[in-house]
C-alpha cells in the first residue's frame, strides 16, 4: 500500500509541475494512507544531500531560517516499517543541475544512522545576521534547547542512493486532527480536489 500510494503521488506532482510541494505532497500522503488503514505520520526537518565527485556542492533544505514563507526545510513521510517515504526530492527548485542525479522518490526501511551537524538545520550566514556570531553547535541549541531531543526521539539518517548521499533529520512531526479532507484544497495546482485524487488512487484502473 505505501508503495503504491507513493507511486501514485510521485506520478501526480510530476504531472502538476509544481516545484518545492514536499509539505503539501507529504500531508496528501499521509492521509491517503490513514483512509486505507496505514498508520503513518509526516516528518518536518531538514534535508542535505551530497553529490560525490561530480563538483556540485551540497543541497540544503534548513528548517531554521530567517525566511518566514518557509515551513520546513523539507517533508517526508515516516510510515513504519518505512522510515522515510520521499515522493517529492527531485521535485525542487535546483539550479545546478541537481534533479539529474536525483531519483524519482525514496522509499527506505533501514536507513543508517547520522550524526547531524548545525550545517544540516541552519545556514551559518542566517545564523550569523541573526546573532552577530558564528554558529556552532552549542549556540545552536542555544537558539532551540529541545531541537536534540526532538531528532533523537523521531531520528536522524542517511541514505546512500545511486548517485547521490542524502541526510534527513527529523526536527518535528504532523498529526492532522480531522479524518478526510475537510478544508483541503487544490495545493498542487491540478485542477482536481483532494478527494478526487484519492478516488482515482482508490479505483482500480481497467
Amino acid at each position: 500500500e505505501v508503495q503504491s500510494a507513493a507511486a501514485f503521488l510521485n506520478r501526480t506532482v510530476i504531472a502538476g509541475g509544481r516545484l518545492g510541494a514536499c509539505i503539501d505532497a507529504s500531508l496528501l500522503l499521509q492521509r491517503f494512507l490513514e483512509l486505507r488503514g496505514v498508520w503513518c505520520f509526516s516528518v518536518k526537518g531538514a534535508l542535505t544531500i551530497e553529490f560525490p565527485g561530480t563538483g556540485i556542492p551540497d543541497a540544503h533544505y534548513w528548517p531554521h531560517t530567517l525566511d518566514a514563507r518557509v515551513g520546513a526545510g523539507h517533508c517526508w513521510v515516516c510510515a513504519p516499517p518505512y522510515k522515510i517515504v520521499d515522493v517529492t526530492l527531485k521535485q525542487q527548485p535546483y539550479s545546478l543541475g541537481q534533479e539529474h542525479h536525483l531519483p524519482d522518490m525514496v522509499i527506505c526501511e533501514n536507513p543508517k544512522a547520522y550524526v547531524w551537524q548545525p550545517t544540516d538545520i541552519c545556514d551559518p550566514d542566517d545564523f550569523y545576521r541573526a546573532f552577530r556570531v558564528q554558529m556552532t553547535r552549542a549556540g545552536l541549541i542555544r537558539t532551540d534547547p529541545r531541537l536534540p531531543a526532538r531528532i533523537e526521539l523521531l531520528g536522524s539518517f542517511t541514505v546512500n542512493l545511486e548517485r547521490c548521499i542524502a541526510h534527513y533529520i527529523a526536527c518535528g512531526a504532523t498529526v492532522p486532527e480531522e479524518i478526510g479532507f475537510i478544508g483541503w484544497f487544490d495545493t498542487l495546482n491540478l485542477g482536481k480536489s483532494p478527494e478526487a485524487l484519492f478516488e482515482d488512487y482508490s479505483t482500480p484502473s481497467t
